[in-house]
């Protein structure tokens, strides 16, 4: 399943160093310095030093890296390679090395502590313009088409319009099926990214990442997301659970093609009973289209479509002029 990337992923680098660790605390989504799109890569991180910034290609500043290693010259090369590390899951191209800052830390716990001298490397992560190739994979509106059983047709319901970064996604429309085909939708579920959202993330004993996402509003936990990825396999997804504020739990489990691609999605919930997702992908195997159908005594019923728009690169362009 080809996804675009709004938020940090961190928490990847600890699941695949295999640690078990306990509950993070929660910390708001976004750090960025600019919310631009990014997916996760393997290619080799640029390192700038001594003030150096690239000059011959345009570049977005994403956000400030930072490592903590012991004060020894060896571990220099071992902070720089955990903030390529940190950059590679993050999608960034490069980095600007910024400051070292020393200080004391310490180890162990009372009554036996050792104080250890300890630096911390900050970088600047930047992406390339010229390296964002993968708009025409990111979504940009979801065109949602309701089944009238009067007729046996699929009518517009309506859309939801899919910020370029992240933000909180909106409904075009009045069509009450909006608001189910919003929470049915993953770029709402793992993707939406507003000061409301707080996470907290970590790896259980049988090496599943967990991410916990929270929505609050003036004090109030409105949502919770509890997502759940396969054991060793953070690109995986196992199962989300969906609690809003006086709803009943609802539960999406997925189902995979050979390719890893998700080709069904099942939705249940006590409010409405089981609701299957049956996805579809264009030539570049990208989701381009979901069917939506009620289970209901071992028959489908249809309940609506989604046929998916996407960005383009003069969208880009008037981003960057807006920013």
């Amino acid at each position: 399943m080809k996804k675009c990337h709004a938020k940090p992923l961190l928490f990847l680098i600890i699941l695949l160093l295999g640690a078990c660790m306990p509950y993070s605390r929660y910390v708001h989504e976004s750090a960025r310095l600019t919310e631009l799109p990014t997916r996760p890569h393997q290619r080799k991180v640029e390192v700038f030093f001594n003030n150096e910034i690239p000059t011959n290609r345009p570049y977005a500043k994403m956000e400030i890296l930072e490592t903590i290693v012991s004060s020894t010259k060896s571990d220099a090369n071992t902070a720089i390679f955990q903030l390529q590390s940190q950059a590679q899951q993050r999608g960034y191209d490069a980095l600007i090395m910024l400051n070292t800052i020393g200080y004391a830390a310490t180890q162990g716990y009372d009554p036996v502590t050792t104080s250890v001298l300890s630096d911390k490397y900050q970088a600047l992560g930047i992406i390339f313009l010229d390296q964002i190739d993968y708009l025409d994979q990111c979504v940009k509106e979801q065109n949602v088409y309701a089944y009238n059983t009067a007729t046996l047709n699929f009518e517009p319901a309506g859309k939801l319009l899919v910020p370029l970064a992240g933000g909180s996604v909106e409904k075009e429309g009045n069509s009450p099926l909006l608001s189910q085909a919003r929470l049915f939708s993953l770029n709402y579920l793992l993707d939406e990214r507003t000061s409301n959202w707080i996470y907290s993330d970590w790896t259980d004993p049988s090496f599943r990442l967990n991410i916990k996402r929270k929505y609050q509003k003036a004090g109030q936990t409105l949502a919770t997301v509890h997502i759940r990825y396969q054991p060793n396999r953070p690109d995986r997804l196992l199962d989300i659970r969906l609690r809003q504020l006086n709803k009943p739990l609802m539960t999406f489990t997925f189902t995979y093609d050979k390719q890893g691609r998700v080709t069904e999605k099942n939705i249940s919930s006590t409010e409405f009973g089981l609701i299957k997702e049956i996805l579809k992908y264009n030539e570049k195997g990208v989701h381009a289209e979901s069917h939506f159908f009620i289970i209901k005594d071992g028959s489908q019923l249809p309940l609506m479509q989604i046929i998916n728009e996407f960005y383009k690169k003069e969208d880009l362009n008037k981003f960057l002029e807006q920013g």
